[in-house]
């Protein structure tokens, strides 16, 4: 009896989830990640900054999955960072292995890559990329 009632529990909430896909994002998000090297494949992140849910963009299924949720500390940082950095025009060629930032608002999309993980072009650009990082770690390292 017990199975049943959690079983119609989650049935009842179920359609409330809301399923992101790359075509139904929210306006405001981040895209970022690394691609390149010897197999080409790559990691590629979506924050979506009215909520602060992180996603994995799987390029072989091309589905989102979800990793988990930022705090409300560290989703006012990054949009803090996002609100005061400056994406500098990328003169760069790119290298073999290449780390990118995406940001989506208002109707526009200020882009930027670099080289690799490290060498990104300003210090702010940095931080905020290794914090976004830092939280995709800890989320996928509880995930487990």
């Amino acid at each position: 009896m017990r199975a049943i009632f959690y079983l119609l529990l989650a049935a009842l909430f179920a359609p409330g989830c809301k399923q992101y896909t790359p075509e139904n994002l929210p306006a405001d998000h981040v895209r970022f990640g690394s691609k390149g090297g010897i197999t080409g494949g790559g990691r590629e992140y979506v924050l979506l900054l009215n909520n602060g849910r992180l996603l994995f963009d799987d390029e072989f299924t091309g589905k989102l999955e979800k990793v988990g949720k930022l705090t409300k500390i560290e989703l006012a940082a990054v949009r803090a960072d996002l609100a005061e950095m400056d994406f500098p025009k990328n003169d760069a060629a790119p290298g073999n292995y290449n780390t990118s930032m995406a940001y989506h608002h208002d109707g526009s999309t200020e882009k930027i890559s670099w080289r690799q993980p490290g060498g990104a072009p300003t210090p702010e650009l940095k931080s905020c990329y290794n914090s976004l990082m830092t939280a995709v770690r800890r989320l996928r390292k509880t995930d487990n």
